[in-house]
């Protein structure tokens, strides 16, 4: 992977951890070591141990005077292992990541639809019934779009609406589009009728 890169750091964590939890089973315990490496992949770290529920901590080494026979590089102790703290980071609902996924699927630099065509697409992969009234389908955009929006309380939305007169544009913000990158294209049941 590209030690660098944020998302492809992110992207590793996740399938080492979900297959380590795939043949440890749930009471699988991920430790994650933030102290080596580049910054960048010690940060994805620490945020995929938030996001997959692992603990990442940090070794502190202490080198000394010797060199180690095997390799000739500095001789090192670990000292102390501190546990880092971290918060819960929760996966949007994958009827959101559904929404986040249309959006991104528009062409050009800025990811916007009409609340009517999103309701379309919406209606094709399941997600608004088809036979519902007009009303009704509003009121269920409605239903998926504010949790993902400043409506719903959150500080950095995933997706902006803008009104203009009677028709409305929801519009993928940059978190948004890094929120679909780091969780994924979802995979919604069969009762959806769905990916």
């Amino acid at each position: 992977m590209n030690i660098w890169d944020l998302f492809e750091c992110l992207e590793t964590y996740k399938k080492i951890i979900n297959d380590e939890e795939h043949e440890g089973g749930k009471n699988t315990n991920i430790f994650v070591n933030v102290s080596t490496g580049s910054k960048v992949s010690s940060i994805a770290g620490t945020v995929a141990c938030m996001i997959w529920k692992g603990t990442p901590y940090y070794a502190h080494i202490e080198y000394n005077d010797k060199t180690d026979p095997d390799d000739g590089l500095p001789d090192e102790n670990v000292n102390v292992i501190d546990e880092i703290p971290v918060y819960s980071i929760n996966k949007p609902k994958d009827e959101s990541l559904a929404v986040l996924k249309i959006l991104s699927n528009v062409k050009g630099s800025q990811k916007m639809m009409k609340k009517n065509r999103l309701l379309e697409q919406l209606e094709e992969i399941g997600l608004v019934d088809k036979n519902l009234s007009g009303a009704a389908k509003h009121s269920r955009l409605k239903g998926l779009l504010n949790p993902i929006s400043i409506a719903g309380g959150l500080d950095n939305p995933l997706v902006e609406v803008e009104y203009k007169g009677r028709q409305s544009n929801v519009i993928l913000t940059t978190q948004g589009e890094s929120t679909l990158k780091i969780f994924g294209v979802p995979k919604l049941d069969s009762t959806l009728g769905i990916y």
